[in-house]
């Protein structure tokens, strides 16, 4: 046996830096030892000591493994290096390799047809699978907002039966329900989507909000175990009742939950029970904002539950005489009813398929005379709250739907659902339309005519002719403004009332008359009363009203002027005082 180390040993590992180190020549990597063939020569031959392919390899207790080979393997010969880069390229070339995840995408789709909400709506067809998938998820998946979401989407629009035996057999599966809404309108942003509306207005109608409904399960005769089986503990653990529940979810957004039980009203009685709420809601606080966003809100829901009580009644009326009533006269672009509401009402539609008999017609009349006194009562009420102080107030900002109320009341008279005491309705109403058609006209004449007013002498004329010409003893008041305040509130309207206000107060009007009197033609003095004028008005159109953009910033303008004036004087008064003070004292 030779005496010559091993390339193996530390002696021959040492014996030169370059033992097991691979040449340059063969540029396919191969690392290692070159053929496990020692060479002669001990310490002097170190650097020829295991010599193979690549670059880099060190010898020795150093030699790296190969890196496609696994630990404890022997390292291929030269003579695979050429299988081996082949395997590599088929197997790992960029090109390919986007093939592959194009062609596993392209099975994906082509395996997954549906949406996720598909999906939730194909596994809940009837009520038990809705009660399995709330208990299966209550402390998961309905946790998450989005999801809770999707599953009241999920579940709204069923029939009835699938909600009676919801609400019948599975009620503490419903107070889950109801517990997971209320956790989710906990939060400062709380916002209740439309699915969660109808859900409570759901339970409201299968009689949750009563105190006998839990002792009404079929599964149990007392409350406490069906509160038990939800909780899976203590009765007591529930903090809320279902009643208590479902008022602080509905009172989170009044006006959502409105109009929600407008668009859910498919029969007479839900008709009805609609107009009352918006008969109760002119009063109520949970209409929260301004006089003129409460109306706002208002009017948006009343015209709404006008066009659904024609939509309704035209169905029952075709239903009961075989062919269709008389269509009413109301356009297309004034029917504010929601997508959502026509998808609902087809959906009931196509279901009825039994005609309607006489005492549904009776049904339908009271209906239609509940909703027409309802919506006049309403209407006069809103229009009382915003016509401001002076009889001479032209109509609100917000239009309120009489024209939509006429050709209702119209078309109930001429199929017979209108009620013998309100025959002069139709009167009153065409008589409300003529005079917001002749104040429309008039605003409209009146901007046209401020825009034409380009000199001094004819916007003066009708400036005098825009002004109420008896003003009241309150709207002539004079309200003195400290130097002091009016340096502080720079951004508010200041000055004095002491001028009358407009006779038209609309925005386009306020707005036309504030950028003419900016023109360079206009003197400083007229463009001080027209500020005064805007003051006054803004002043008698009631509590949170406000000036348009350009009618405010024009009266800032002014007010700054006079600051800026007040100031300059106070300064010369200041400098010719102390003028006087140098001359009396040489």
């Amino acid at each position: 046996m030779s005496d010559a180390p091993s390339s193996f040993s530390p002696r021959g590992g040492r014996g030169g830096r370059g033992a097991g180190r691979g040449g340059n020549h063969n540029r396919h990597g191969k690392r290692g030892l070159a053929h496990f063939q020692p060479s002669e020569g001990g310490a002097a031959a170190g650097a020829d000591v295991g010599r193979g392919g690549g670059r880099g390899g060190r010898g020795g207790f150093r030699r790296r493994r190969h890196p496609f080979v696994e630990k404890g393997e022997r390292a291929p010969l030269p003579e695979d290096d050429a299988a081996i880069v082949q395997n590599i390229t088929e197997d790992h070339a960029p090109t390919d390799q986007r093939r592959v995840n194009a062609a596993k995408d392209a099975k994906k789709k082509s395996a997954k047809t549906t949406s996720v909400f598909h999906d939730l709506l194909v596994s809940l067809p009837d009520a038990t699978a809705i009660a399995a998938y709330v208990r299966e998820n209550r402390s998961t998946t309905l946790r998450l907002s989005k999801e809770l979401n999707r599953f009241l989407q999920a579940i709204s629009g069923r029939a009835d039966d699938v909600y009676d035996a919801l609400f019948s057999n599975h009620k503490a599966e419903v107070v889950a329900i109801l517990e997971r809404l209320v956790d989710q309108s906990s939060g400062k942003a709380a916002q209740v989507l439309p699915p969660a509306h109808e859900w409570a207005i759901r339970c409201e109608e299968h009689g949750v909000k009563k105190a006998t409904w839990l002792q009404d399960s079929e599964e149990s005769g007392k409350a406490e175990k069906v509160l038990i089986k939800l909780l899976d503990g203590d009765a007591s653990q529930l903090l809320l009742q279902p009643k208590e529940m479902l008022s602080k979810i509905t009172a989170i957004d009044a006006q959502g939950y409105l109009l929600r039980r407008i668009e859910l009203s498919a029969t007479p009685k839900a008709l009805s029970k609609a107009a009352k709420l918006v008969r109760l809601a002119v009063d109520d606080e949970s209409f929260t904002g301004s006089q003129q966003q409460r109306t706002t809100q208002l009017s948006i829901a009343l015209g709404r539950m006008i066009s659904k009580t024609r939509r309704v009644l035209e169905r029952i009326l075709h239903s009961y005489q075989g062919t269709s009533a008389t269509p009413a006269t109301t356009a297309a672009a004034d029917d504010e009813e929601s997508a959502a509401a026509a998808e609902v009402e087809e959906k009931v539609s196509s279901t009825a398929a039994t005609p309607a008999t006489a005492e549904d017609i009776e049904e339908a009349k009271t209906a239609c005379t509940t909703v027409l006194e309802i919506a006049k009562h309403t209407i006069d009420v809103l229009r009382t709250r915003t016509a401001g102080i002076d009889s001479t107030t032209s109509t609100p900002v917000t239009p309120l739907p009489v024209s939509k109320l006429r050709h209702l009341a119209e078309w109930a008279k001429t199929n017979g659902l209108l009620e013998e005491h309100l025959d002069n309705l139709v009167g009153d109403l065409s008589e409300q339309t003529n005079d917001h058609i002749l104040q429309q006209a008039e605003q409209l004449e009146t901007v046209m005519n401020i825009k034409a007013a380009t000199t001094e002498s004819t916007l003066t004329e009708l400036l005098d002719s825009l002004i109420v010409v008896a003003a009241s003893k309150k709207s002539n008041k004079k309200v003195n403004v400290s130097d002091d305040e009016s340096d502080d509130e720079d951004e508010q309207p200041t000055g004095t009332s002491s001028s009358p206000p407009l006779r038209i107060r609309s925005a386009d009007v306020l707005s036309s008359l504030a950028v003419s009197a900016s023109g360079a033609e206009i003197s400083a003095a007229l463009k001080a009363r027209v500020a005064e004028v805007l003051v006054a008005t803004l002043r008698v159109m009631g509590e949170g009203a406000q000036l348009p953009r350009r009618a405010h910033t024009f009266v800032a303008a002014e007010n700054n002027k006079k600051r800026q004036e007040r100031r300059a004087a106070e300064i010369r008064e200041k400098r010719s005082r102390e003028e006087d003070g140098e001359e009396q004292a040489k």
